[in-house]
């Protein structure tokens, strides 16, 4: 499995907001099948993959080891099991699946060196709700005001939040829903649950392509025009994610 056209416009952005100051070791919560971890270890950092399903962790793992990814461990579990603290702690697509988002971020800022960051990423506006939502076991969307609120509520400073995806995701979403609404309900007929929903979020694969023909199709070159889109209207609205920072002081 290899990263999908939205993922890599999610790893930019995040690297993006982060700026010059170094990641350091880190945290991948939800890591799922591990793009993310893997992207960070090739970069030459340390860290910890952490994911609740033992599916995830179990890619995750074997695409690390594949990687020669020997500097970032799998786990899991949940933050308890997360060997702090981090300098960075990446949630993407995390927190729209908790009941009490606050009470984690809070947890999340508690396995932070003082200064550390997080970075998040969580769907965007209520309104675009649609059977993608349905399909990951997804809680809610976040307007930008609510989830500045949610990190600012849990302890976190310096809180900033873009708009990920203009316009790529924008326009992939409608195909995107269509292709969901048939996945949820072949999952409805065999009676999946919300939780297993969750659990199986982080392995979806958004086209139905071989790792080959995604690498060919999908890449920093490839997407370097919607990329740089991206962060032109970083400081919008119109995306239907969020990616956002905050400091622990």
């Amino acid at each position: 499995m290899t990263a999908g056209p939205f993922a890599i416009l999610r790893f930019d952005l995040a690297l993006h907001l982060l700026g010059s100051e170094p990641v350091g070791r880190f945290l991948d919560i939800g890591c799922g099948a591990g793009d993310f971890s893997v992207e960070l270890a090739r970069r030459g950092l340390e860290g910890v993959a952490l994911d609740l399903s033992p599916a995830a962790a179990e890619t995750a793992a074997a695409r690390l080891a594949g990687a020669g990814a020997d500097a970032v461990s799998v786990v899991c579990g949940d933050l308890r099991a997360a060997d702090g603290p981090f300098s960075t702690a990446f949630a993407f697509e995390v927190i729209e699946h908790v009941a009490d988002d606050v009470t984690f971020l809070r947890e999340v800022r508690g396995v932070l060196a003082p200064g550390g960051r997080l970075v998040v990423s969580t769907p965007a506006h209520p309104h675009l709700w649609d059977a993608t939502d349905e399909l990951a076991g997804h809680l809610r969307r976040y307007e930008r005001e609510g989830l500045a609120s949610a990190l600012a509520g849990a302890g976190f400073s310096d809180v900033r939040v873009a708009s990920l995806g203009v316009p790529l995701a924008n326009l992939g979403k409608p195909l995107l829903a269509w292709r969901n609404r048939r996945a949820l309900e072949a999952m409805s007929a065999e009676g999946m649950s919300t939780d297993e929903r969750t659990a199986a979020s982080g392995l979806h694969r958004s086209l139905p392509l071989s790792d080959a023909a995604y690498r060919l199709a999908f890449n920093r070159f490839t997407l370097a025009p919607a990329i740089a889109l991206q962060r032109t209207f970083a400081r919008s609205s119109l995306g239907v994610n969020w990616v956002a920072v905050g400091r622990r002081d």
